[in-house]
């Protein structure tokens, strides 16, 4: 009692002697142990004091207060030793109570202030340099001084305070004290009874307890006498508790049924049928236990909540495993029949039921030790957070009721049926839905089926059962499906035109979808950065070096899984992705960071608050995928192309593109004609070079790896200053094909030229590129090696006027329709190009519409080899001449054919007159006529042999030529024929190809 009286003095300051006696008595009942209330209260021993005490400590030293901590542990430390020595601090505190009174101190902490820590500063002082001791008095000291002289004198034997002698200035005034007491007394009478040893005690014990009461002073003590009112409230409170077995309802259950009465509605349907137990061994309703029915209402929300109550219990065995069901002795309702309340139960049950699986998912999932889905344990916090706006809402509930119960809330209509609204109105079937979701994915994960019909026996069925069971699917497969999952099933109930349940789906969802957006996001601002890719992330490493030239498309790549490894709100913008990660990995790779400098918008936002401001915008929750993927696009697509742009700059500015992008075409693509003109006269021996034994023409080598180098760098270095179009070093030709002798034009094919371009631009410039490249520069030079032989023969006009026709046609249509346009339409797509992927990808459908339009794939295959045909007759033809004239030169002139022509037979003179028969038409084959269709026609073998070597001994010069133009009539119709069935095609490659086939329509005029 002393102890709350002086608490209540210290913290309230309370003067009113009654509202002082009311909390004297609150504080009685409440904190005193003796008390009945607090008897049973929660404690703690001095252990966990001690660990509630050394969290203070490391909580001050991690804020760097260690002064705070130093003085909270030697005064503990202090503490423990007076402990130790069993010594009560104090008469009122005694040992056995100090956790007890700990634990209050540690309850009434506040968080330290300036004036804590200027204290602890002092202690500890005062601690390091302690103040001197006082020297004991020994009885040597005291024999040696006068009879009664020092203080310790004082109040011995009663004696007076100015009877000692060497006494304090304090002791001179007592005699003044003393006399107006003693002139005090004897007016009152009552001198007497102020004795000297009365007045020294009295003195005595002021001089004790006057220091530690200084802020008392002032007030009047007062002697607040014992009571015992707080044990009728006790009383009152037990009468209330309807969970006890003695309690009774205020009802009288013998009492007939009332129609005006709705508590005798129960109880005379139980006394009509006799009892609705069939086991029920009770007699009659006075027997049963009832309650009222806002105590049910209340034990209903205690089991929404997971929490043991009298009406629902969690049943692990029997037909309903693992779920709630009413308990066998059920508090009765008395205005209710027992199948009427269980039919009210039952849907409490199924709630209850739901709720409670959720959260031994989610307590699986959360399992020490265990490594579960960034994707579940995220969908486990969605749940969690769901679970709590429930019980939130269920003790709300609650708290309503004790309001409105204590007469200071509103008045409120409290039932089961009500309960029941309300709880359908609030929340509907979303945890229900929430729940199959979660089914669903587990299943998924396990390889188990999705769609498998419920069973009677569910036991491995169970949500937090399959979340156990090891995952048999990829990661990114099931963080996929889940949020796929999600947002289909809020999809689903948004077309059903629910309200309540979609909120909650997509709440969840955008709660299990942040750390695949934290995974989009950290892949956009830094690539990989040194750390593994996450395996839920849909970027798969294949683990490909920088300088591979196939990193950039096979480096980082979408995971394949077999199954949809990316949800469907991103499929969108994955390639966007793929690509701002990629070139943001490229850019730190070179040193550099992405350009921020035009960065604009506001910063990097998280999902949840994306789908809430596209919620807002749109008026209504976001349930559609294609406004999810508009605006998740829109989000990602300003960081996305920053990358992008960032790196496409380097590539224009620090890495020269364009220069090398047009050394690349000036080199295969013989854009500089008068270079690349010289070297194919060099290569076909028409130049003057000394190396004239390396010539083709001579049948010599001019494969020779040196030879090719050589008379190209010749030709190149030959430019000075800025007129040197290439860099020599970066290109090299070598011959891999088989050195054979034979004249045929195919023989160019094994030439290779390799065009080093330097690092990253060999991601555009790649392998395949090359040999594309290569393919066109081989093409173009055999036309040119057709042209050339064709041009240095100036006699017998028909054959070779038909030949040079085809070739100019050919090279005109190449180089006008195809190339140059091409190019030209190459360039202006590049330099508007803003990724490296779209400059790959124009770049790549370039070489593709070239090559094509020069038949030089594969579904053009056989009209590729008919048009070489062709040009193979302009050697063979070459050939023949010579193996006729008997010149090797082909510069022949009219007199020189005439002197040759002298010493032939009259035979031969006579076939000789009929090669002027070669302006006109030669006669073919009735098929040769036909224009149809050339599509998956073979192409017409010619009549000669190009490999092999040319000798008229057998068969005539002039039978050979017309066996020539026969040969060339139908390759030329088979070539027209393709070429048209080419035209017909729809797009841009249908024209070019229409140009062509015209052109040939002039092979029959």
């Amino acid at each position: 009692m002393p102890s709350c009286q002086a608490l209540v003095s210290q913290i309230a300051g309370i003067t009113d002697e009654e509202e002082y006696k009311a909390r004297v008595d609150y504080v009685v009942k409440h904190v005193d142990p003796s008390s009945a209330i607090t008897r049973a209260g929660p404690s703690m021993n001095l252990q966990t004091a001690e660990k509630h005490v050394h969290g203070h400590i490391r909580k001050a030293k991690i804020n760097l207060r260690d002064e705070w901590a130093e003085a909270l542990a030697k005064s503990y430390d202090r503490l423990k030793q007076r402990v130790e020595k069993n010594i009560d601090l104090d008469d009122t505190m005694r040992m056995d109570r100090l956790p007890d009174h700990l634990q209050l101190l540690l309850l009434l902490a506040n968080p330290a202030t300036s004036e804590t820590l200027s204290y602890a500063s002092n202690l500890l002082e005062r601690l390091r340099n302690p103040d001197a001791q006082p020297r004991g008095l020994t009885w040597a000291e005291i024999l040696a001084e006068e009879p009664f002289e020092g203080e310790h004198w004082k109040g011995v034997y009663g004696l007076p305070k100015n009877a000692v002698i060497g006494g304090s200035e304090e002791d001179d005034s007592w005699d003044s004290d003393s006399s107006a007491w003693s002139s005090l007394a004897k007016e009152s009478g009552e001198e007497d009874e102020l004795s000297i040893s009365s007045l020294a005690d009295e003195e005595d014990r002021e001089q004790r307890g006057g220091k530690k009461d200084a802020d008392l002073d002032g007030k009047m003590e007062v002697a607040i006498p014992l009571r015992y009112d707080h044990r009728d409230k006790i009383e009152e409170l037990h009468a209330r508790q309807y969970w006890r077995a003695e309690w009774r309802p205020d009802i009288d259950l013998n009492r007939g049924f009332d129609i005006g009465d709705a508590s005798t509605l129960g109880l005379t349907v139980y006394r009509v049928l006799g009892g609705e137990k069939p086991s029920s061994q009770i007699a009659g309703p006075s027997t049963e236990k009832y309650i009222y029915e806002h105590d049910a209402v209340r034990e209903i929300l205690m089991a929404l909540q997971g929490r043991q109550n009298l009406l629902l219990s969690w049943t692990h065995q029997g037909g309903n495993t693992f779920s709630f069901t009413p308990v066998a002795n059920i508090p009765r309702l008395a205005h209710l029949s027992l199948m009427a309340q269980l039919s009210l139960l039952s849907s409490f049950a199924r709630t209850a039921t739901t709720v409670h699986h959720l959260r031994k998912f989610i307590s699986t999932i959360f399992m020490p030790g265990r490594t579960s889905l960034r994707a579940l344990e995220a969908f486990a916090e969605a749940l969690e957070s769901e679970i709590r706006v429930f019980e939130a809402w269920c003790a709300a509930r609650e708290e309503d009721m004790v309001r409105a119960q204590s007469g200071i809330g509103e008045e409120i209509v409290v039932s089961l049926l009500s309960l029941e609204k309300r709880l359908r109105d609030e929340f509907g079937k979303t945890y229900e839905v929430l729940l199959d979701v979660s089914r669903t994915a587990m299943r998924r994960a396990t390889s188990r089926s999705a769609t498998a019909a419920r069973t009677e026996v569910e036991d491995e069925d169970e949500v937090w059962f399959l979340s156990e069971l090891p995952h048999k699917q990829p990661r990114v497969v099931v963080a996929a499906f889940l949020l796929d999952n999600l947002f289909d099933a809020a999809s689903t109930y948004t077309g059903m035109g629910d309200t309540l349940v979609p909120q909650s789906l997509l709440r969840a969802f955008a709660r299990t979808a942040e750390p695949m957006w934290g995974m989009v996001r950290r892949w956009i601002e830094g690539g990989r950065s040194g750390e593994p890719l996450e395996e839920e992330f849909f970027v798969d490493d294949n683990e490909l070096r920088l300088g591979d030239p196939d990193f950039w498309s096979e480096g980082y790549t979408l995971r394949d899984e077999g199954r949809r490894s990316v949800p469907v709100f991103l499929q969108r913008v994955q390639d966007l992705v793929l690509s701002a990660g990629k070139s943001v990995e490229l850019l730190r790779a070179m040193g550099l960071d992405v350009d921020s400098s035009t960065e604009g918008g506001s910063g990097w936002r998280r999902f949840e608050m994306l789908l809430a401001s596209e919620a807002e915008q749109a008026g209504a929750g976001v349930a559609s995928v294609e406004i999810l993927s508009q605006a998740v696009y829109d989000e990602l697509f300003a960081p996305c192309r920053l990358a992008q742009r960032s790196l496409t700059r380097v590539l224009f500015d620090e890495c020269e593109l364009m220069r090398h992008l047009h050394s690349v075409e000036d080199l295969y693509l013989m854009m500089r004609g008068d270079d690349m003109t010289h070297f194919s006269n060099v290569l076909f021996g028409k130049a003057s070079c000394p190396l004239l034994e390396y010539q083709m023409d001579t049948g010599q080598q001019w494969t020779d790896f040196h030879f090719l180098n050589t008379s190209f760098s010749d030709i190149i270095n030959a430019r000075a200053g800025k007129a040197r179009w290439i860099d020599t070093a970066l290109v090299r030709l070598a011959y891999r094909g088989t050195r054979a002798k034979n004249r045929t034009i195919r023989i160019l094919e094994g030439l290779q030229m390799e065009y080093a371009v330097p690092f990253p631009l060999t991601y555009i410039f790649g392998p395949q590129a090359i040999r594309s490249y290569n393919s066109l520069f081989v093409f173009l030079l055999q036309l040119r090696r057709a042209k050339s032989v064709l041009d240095s023969i100036l006699v017998f006009y028909a054959i070779r006027s038909k030949l040079s026709w085809f070739v100019n046609t050919m090279l005109n249509f190449v180089a006008t329709y195809v190339l140059h346009i091409q190019v030209q339409q190459l360039h202006g797509s590049v330099q508007k190009a803003e990724s490296l992927d779209e400059i790959i990808r124009l770049h790549e459908d370039h070489l593709e519409k070239v090559c094509g339009r020069c038949l030089l794939r594969d579904k053009t295959a056989a009209l590729h080899r008919a048009v070489l045909s062709a040009l193979d007759m302009s050697l063979y033809f070459s050939d023949c001449f010579v193996a006729f004239a008997g010149d090797s030169t082909h510069d022949i002139s009219r007199a020189s054919l005439i002197m040759t022509r002298r010493h032939r037979s009259r035979q031969q003179r006579r076939l000789r007159r009929n090669v002027i028969g070669f302006s006109h038409p030669l006669s073919v084959d009735d098929d040769s006529d036909s224009d149809s269709d050339g599509e998956g026609e073979m192409a017409p073998e010619p009549s000669f042999s190009a490999t092999a070597s040319v000798s008229l001994a057998e068969e005539g010069f002039f039978e050979r030529l017309d066996k020539m133009s026969s040969d060339l009539d139908g390759l030329v119709r088979f070539i027209r024929r393709g070429v048209e069935s080419l035209a017909a095609g729809v797009g841009d490659s249908g024209q070019v190809f229409g140009v062509l086939a015209f052109s040939l329509e002039d092979w029959d005029r």
